[in-house]
């Protein structure tokens, strides 16, 4: 509907008419409302079924150890004779009870016997087991008060009744309106199933859990729950099944209460403001259709009713705005406009029409004077044409678009010395085409050109003062009706014309304060000097870090100075020479740093650059690190602490922390592997040179 016919009745229909007609209105409106909400929350629900299949990994491979029973039997109730039991016997030869020298056979009386049994009752089972107990009483739970849709219903009913009278005619109306609203969301997954299919589903998942060889053996146990908070061991910490278990487990504790959110109510009154006045307005609109029955039409000039269209339009916007001047009315007309005629693009037979022009080799701008828009829009119309019909479209360059100016005119005043930026922006379009053009007609008409033209008489000695003092190049063009270029050329002619430096331009910051640089390279070398870093002067002056270096490096090339620029960080201030001394005099490094408060990489660093500079041999530096220290630096690695954290307690550095680590793993891996060959070697020896028989 691009147009309401109705508003031409209420157009051309007199004014007078009108207002009395809306005077005399007598009118009631009775006013109906009720709404029921219901909005279910089934995130639960998702995360469970996510969950699941990372509790199924857990119960497939789970976390367990291996407990020995040691016990000393008689020889015919020995189940099994290993090689701890052949040690136990020839460390207690009571226990042996006949030896044969001649085949060499040990008949020993009583025996060590170990039976070695699984076990799953470590942490992380119990938690994964009370996990699948909570997830049960919490599915239980959500039952009892299950609303598996969300739903909105929202009716409304208006029941009006109106009078009004022109002169003798009088007019009655009664209307009824109902509306019914009733927005169900869909509970079903992408899969079909229903709410209570899905908990269904995962109800008989959670039973599998719970038939596993795991949870059956803790259950048979009647172990204790785990609770709140959840132990951060290093199997949770880091294997990703359990990371999402505990996520599941926390968001049960935070999520037990019901969240379903309902909202019920409903209104009954009798209504005297916006919407009965809407109402009688249609009633007016209403009575015109009546009143047109029967009536020949009256021819109305287009432009009668346009302007009468508009005027109203202004009218009510003024009312609305009463503070509104006519540059605003006229850019928000403009806006409109634009938006208006872009939508008339919208026939389905035009578009196709623009497309064959379009390939027939016509410019955008030539097809948006046909159809009254810019270039822009006939481009987005073409694009989303060949985007709905799959057709892949090549868009060309675009033409220069053809704009009309008055040359005769922008020659004379050319040549009067008018620059081409000042007449460009009088014609709203570039020095550029300006230019373009002037050469054009000059051509046509065997005309001289001199491009070079009347320099523009500006104040230079005022814009130079200016400058110096922070107004940027921008703001000065503006005011003396020129190019920036212009300002800065002009600017930089005059500093060499007085033997003078020419200004730093000024400092350009993000938002609404304006910094100007009013700091000095020489003021920010002496602070620099005096030990104040970079984002110390910067802070202090409220200019950025980058302003400040590249202000510094100009002032130390200008005046031809080196300065070794510090780093960012604070240097710790230790007496590197009394840190020498100690180290000569046999302590080690970590002992000095703990003295000072340091880390024992930095006092190292101290010392050497003491010798470098004084020219002393540097001694072999080793920060030494007792077994004690290591043993408890490999321990909290174990426990899942992370180096920065190891360095930051411990006071070493990242890379010693590491070297410490490398060593200590390497030593607990060869200890493992010198055991095992050692099990392995005493087994193979029993085996071939004792023998032991069964009775």
């Amino acid at each position: 509907m691009n147009e309401l016919e109705i508003m031409n009745l209420y157009t051309e229909a007199k004014e007078d008419k009108n207002n009395k007609f809306f005077e005399n209105i007598n009118s009631n409106l009775h006013v109906k409302t009720a709404y029921d909400r219901v909005n279910t929350n089934f995130e639960w629900l998702e995360i469970m079924e996510d969950t699941i299949r990372y509790l199924d990994n857990i119960l497939r491979n789970p976390n367990r150890f291996i407990i020995n029973e040691e016990d000393i039997v008689k020889i015919e109730l020995a189940r099994r004779v290993t090689v701890e039991s052949i040690k136990h016997l020839s460390k207690n030869t009571n226990l042996i009870q006949d030896y044969n020298k001649e085949t060499g056979d040990v008949r020993p009386s009583k025996i060590l016997n170990i039976n070695k049994e699984e076990s799953f009752d470590t942490y992380e089972n119990r938690f994964i087991y009370s996990l699948i107990k909570n997830m049960k009483f919490y599915i239980d739970r959500k039952k009892r008060n299950l609303v598996e849709e969300s739903y909105s219903k929202d009716d409304k009913k208006l029941e009006y009744s109106a009078n009004s009278s022109l002169g003798k005619e009088k007019i009655d109306i009664t209307m009824t309106i109902n509306s019914k609203k009733n927005d169900k969301k869909s509970n079903k997954d992408d899969s079909g199933l229903t709410i209570s299919e899905r908990i269904e589903k995962l109800e008989t998942q959670i039973s599998d859990l719970t038939s596993s060889s795991v949870y059956q053996t803790i259950d048979k146990k009647h172990i204790s729950l785990v609770t709140s908070p959840i132990k951060k061991t290093n199997v949770i910490l880091k294997n990703v099944n359990f990371q999402y278990a505990v996520k599941l487990w926390n968001y049960m504790q935070t999520h037990m209460e019901d969240d379903t959110k309902k909202d019920k109510g409903n209104n009954d009154y009798y209504d005297d403001g916006k919407i009965k006045k809407l109402i009688d307005e249609s009633f007016l609109l209403d009575y015109l259709v009546l009143d047109s029955i029967g009536k020949e039409e009256e021819k109305v000039s287009k432009t009668e009713l346009s302007e009468k269209l508009v005027g109203n339009m202004i009218e009510k916007v003024i009312t609305m705005d009463s503070t509104i001047d006519e540059k605003k009315l006229k850019d928000l007309i403009d806006k409109q406009y634009s938006i208006i005629k872009y939508k008339t693009v919208v026939n389905e037979k035009q578009i196709e029409e623009i497309y064959k022009k379009y390939i027939s080799g016509m410019s955008l701008c030539e097809i948006g004077e046909d159809y009254g828009c810019s270039d822009r829009c006939i481009k987005k119309r073409l694009v989303d044409y060949c985007k709905e019909n799959d057709i892949e479209l090549t868009m060309r360059e675009a033409a220069r678009r053809k704009i009309k100016l008055p040359i005769d005119e922008i020659y004379k005043k050319y040549q009067s010395g008018i620059s081409a930026v000042v007449l460009g922006r009088e014609y709203k379009c570039s020095n550029n085409t300006i230019i373009r053009k002037l050469r054009e007609y000059c051509e046509e008409n065997n005309l001289e050109l001199n491009i070079i033209n009347l320099e523009l008489d500006l104040p230079v000695e005022e814009m130079y003062n200016l400058y110096a003092s922070g107004t940027s190049s921008t703001i000065l063009a503006e005011k003396y009706n020129c190019s920036e270029g212009t300002v800065v050329n002009r600017i930089k002619k005059y500093c060499k014309q007085n033997k003078i430096e020419m200004p730093a331009a000024p400092v350009k910051k993000k938002g609404n304060k304006k910094i100007a640089s009013n700091v000095t390279g020489e003021e920010i070398y002496n602070l620099y000097l005096d030990g104040y870093t970079i984002g110390d002067i910067a802070k202090s002056k409220n200019l950025t870090k980058r302003t400040i270096s590249e202000e510094l490096y100009a002032y130390l090339e200008r005046e031809g100075k080196n300065l070794k620029i510090r780093s960012g960080r604070k240097r710790q201030e230790l007496p590197s020479e009394k840190l020498y001394l100690e180290y000569r005099s046999g302590k080690t490094m970590q002992e000095i740093a703990e003295e000072y408060q340091s880390s024992a990489t930095t006092v190292a660093d101290r010392v050497i650059s003491y010798c470098k500079a004084n020219n002393i041999p540097v001694p072999k530096h080793n920060i030494r690190v007792n077994e004690e220290t290591s043993k408890k630096i490999y321990e909290l690695s174990r426990g899942g602490m992370q180096q920065v954290k190891i360095a930051k307690e411990t006071g070493y550095g990242k890379k010693k922390i590491e070297r410490i680590l490398k060593n200590e793993y390497k030593k607990a891996f060869l200890e493992q592997l010198k055991k095992m060959l050692e099990e392995k070697q005493i087994k193979k020896e029993t085996d071939t040179n004792v023998k032991v028989k069964k009775y």
